[in-house]
């Protein structure tokens, strides 16, 4: 392996500079956003101010990171996102030294650039999504891993281990790396000691320990968190959907980039016919393993488009290895430009500059529009009816009510129509009526009759009508419902 830019600290300046400007550009441009929080980043910081080790959805390293930025900076909706473009800044540097320890200098910066401008970067760093510390974890990781391949000891060990265990509680993605640490021991001939050393034990129990409260939650949560991953896999029915392969292999030069993901397909190609470079393969073993079980996942079932985003930290080296080695540098100067495009052209959807918008059927932003408004209106009917408890079937619209009307005594409750909890809000604030309750609903659906019929008397209000623009808007049917008997 090769050593770190001990004489090109011009080259590592730069690229610092560089990540300094952009995240500094990007939390700039959040605050400058009048875009509401998505009603995921609403829950994951109402999540923030009840801290535990686990939620229904996710693991809480999301949860604690809000935490953090609020003792910062407070709840304003760019201060809940502001560590995004900051982790993203880490990412970049982290898979910079990953690249320059294996390849040198010049690929070290260009892969810097690279992770700081792929497109699934550039607008995941507008947003708070688990995606965000995920990616972090993941570079850190595999850089430890590179070191302690390098050189093998007991420090290195337990930095990876810190790293796939903070990864575990940012997002489950992170078991993919154990995984495919296997695959790459395995495959190559090199790095097999490392699976009977003493440092892949001392870096698994690290793991571990750091991972270990989360699985104890869960224990005491009806393994809440593993059931919704679960869930999200979508097994149940027809198992062929080649149609959603064709979405999801789509999406991922969208994430990655056209130009990038040719060429890391391409070096997939020229791995499994024996012609990869050095190196090359190893990093594939932290990428194709992983666009392999997504696309599997999208052929038996559907995948999001973020589902691989781990995929792309090594890849980008590979990347950028090639094409610094073979003197093709346009495919990243091609690359970055159209990037960077595409960076502009969101960061002013983002800032809603007039003239500015995408020729698409609908708007990828219509679900960060209007919740301020909405709870605005559900707080004015609050007000208008004293002493009711209110009450909503909707999760986003929830999640809405807690960031939105926090200011406000609003203390919503959720309806479960199950009886089990399908997230976080019927877990812990699911309401079924007692004799005397008076309840405001504030319904998604125009007559959820499971909810009116569980009342003695049902009082048909408002219906609150929030335009979000391209002629859609967000519709709630106001109720009063008075439990006389009870149910």
């Amino acid at each position: 392996m090769t050593a770190p830019l001990s004489d090109d600290r011009l080259a590592w300046t730069l690229l610092a500079g560089i990540v300094a400007g952009v995240v500094a550009l990007r939390v700039l441009l959040l605050a400058g956003s009048g875009l509401n929080l998505h009603p995921d980043e609403a829950q994951y910081w109402s999540w923030s101010r009840e801290p535990a080790w686990g939620y229904h959805t996710k693991p809480p390293l999301i949860a604690w990171i809000i935490a953090a930025s609020g003792q910062l900076c407070g709840s304003a909706e760019w201060c809940v996102r502001s560590a995004s473009p900051v982790l993203h800044g880490a990412t970049s540097l982290l898979t910079a030294l990953c690249a320059a320890r294996l390849f040198g200098a010049a690929t070290g910066f260009w892969t810097g650039v690279l992770v700081l401008t792929l497109p699934g970067i550039a607008w995941s760093s507008f947003l708070m999504s688990t995606d965000v510390p995920l990616l972090a974890c993941w570079a850190a990781a595999l850089y430890f891993l590179l070191r302690l391949l390098e050189k093998p000891g007991p420090g290195w060990a337990f930095l990876l281990g810190l790293a796939i265990g903070l990864g575990l509680l940012a997002k489950y993605a992170m078991a993919y790396f154990p995984l495919c640490l296997l695959l790459a021991c395995l495959a190559y001939r090199e790095h097999r000691w490392l699976l009977t050393s003493r440092q892949l034990a001392i870096a698994l129990l690290a793991a571990a320990a750091i991972a270990s409260p989360n699985l104890v939650w869960n224990m005491a949560n009806d393994w809440a968190t593993v059931a919704h991953v679960g869930d999200n896999a979508s097994l149940s029915g027809p198992l062929f959907h080649p149609d959603s392969v064709a979405r999801f292999v789509t999406s991922q030069a969208g994430v990655f980039g056209p130009i990038l993901f040719a060429v890391l397909l391409w070096r997939a190609v020229a791995l499994l016919r024996g012609r990869a470079r050095p190196f090359e393969g190893l990093l594939l073993c932290f990428a194709l393993p992983i666009l392999a079980i997504v696309t599997l996942q999208a052929l038996l079932s559907r995948a999001n488009a973020n589902w691989a985003a781990p995929a792309f930290v090594s890849g980008t080296v590979v990347v950028a290895a090639w094409a610094v080695s073979t003197a093709r540098r346009w495919v990243i100067g091609g690359s970055v430009a159209l990037h960077v495009a595409a960076a502009a052209v969101m960061s002013a959807l983002l800032l809603e500059i007039p003239g500015v918008s995408l020729p698409l059927a609908s708007d990828p932003l219509d679900r960060l529009r209007g919740w301020d408004e909405t709870v605005s209106q559900v707080s004015a009917a609050a007000r208008a009816n004293p002493g009711r408890i209110l009450l909503t079937d909707d999760r986003k619209t929830m999640a809405a009510l807690l960031y939105y009307g926090r200011n406000e005594p609003l203390r919503p409750r959720m309806w479960n129509y199950d009886g089990r909890p399908d997230h976080h809000y019927e877990l812990v604030s699911s309401y079924r009526p007692r004799p005397g309750d008076r309840v405001l609903l504030a319904a998604r659906w125009e007559a959820p009759h499971d909810i009116l019929d569980a009342f003695d008397t049902v009082r048909p209000l408002d219906v609150i009508r929030v335009p979000l623009g391209r002629e859609r808007e967000r519709v709630l049917h106001l109720y009063a419902l008075d439990a006389v008997s009870g149910t």
